[in-house]
């Protein structure tokens, strides 16, 4: 089933295309979701593409937005400007052009111009122009500037550092094996 106008209402249902300028979905699941103004409750969506979208509750693959507010969802993949997430979002990976902020959210790999505001939050890696941090966990930070009590499990250096050592470990590994193989095809 697809839908085409100017606003969509969606609920309790399964359909596969929502081209529209307004979309309102509730309790549903859409593979294709595209539209000027998305708001998703306890939904699922594939490939999201607006300029606004809202998700409380809600799970979405991929999400192509001007701005993304995210309240209790999960999001795999984001490309968008601005990105707010709140209340135990998570998200494997946000690419944001513009201004982030993260409230007790987590989010895997966050790459963003400006983090403003990153509160009670868990990041993985994390490379920014600018960020704001407070009680916030990071496993990796590459950023220019940095302001609050921040102590990443690697910071610039450290991850420099792990990376070098991660190759060398690696090449040593790769040569070992080389002879292994070389060794066993001589027997034969």
């Amino acid at each position: 089933m697809s839908e085409t106008n100017d606003t969509s209402n969606i609920t309790d249902a399964s359909v596969r295309d929502i081209f529209s300028k307004t979309v309102n979905i509730k309790r549903s699941s859409v593979r294709e979701l595209h539209g000027d103004s998305i708001v998703a409750e306890q939904s699922s969506a594939t490939n999201v593409t607006a300029n606004d979208v809202t998700a409380r509750q809600s799970a979405m693959a991929q999400v192509t937005a001007t701005t993304l507010s995210a309240t209790s969802s999960a999001i795999c993949y984001s490309q968008v400007t601005t990105a707010n997430l709140n209340a135990g979002s998570q998200a494997i990976a946000v690419v944001a052009s513009g201004e982030s902020r993260l409230d007790q959210s987590a989010v895997k790999v966050l790459v963003a111009d400006t983090v403003a505001e990153v509160k009670s939050s868990a990041l993985g890696i994390t490379v920014a122009n600018s960020i704001a941090m407070r009680d916030t966990t990071v496993g990796i930070l590459i950023a220019r500037n940095v302001e609050g009590n921040v102590s990443p499990q690697l910071d610039t250096r450290g991850a420099i550092i792990a990376g070098a050592v991660a190759g060398a470990v690696l090449s040593v590994v790769m040569v070992a094996t080389n002879v292994l193989l070389s060794r066993g095809r001589k027997r034969r």
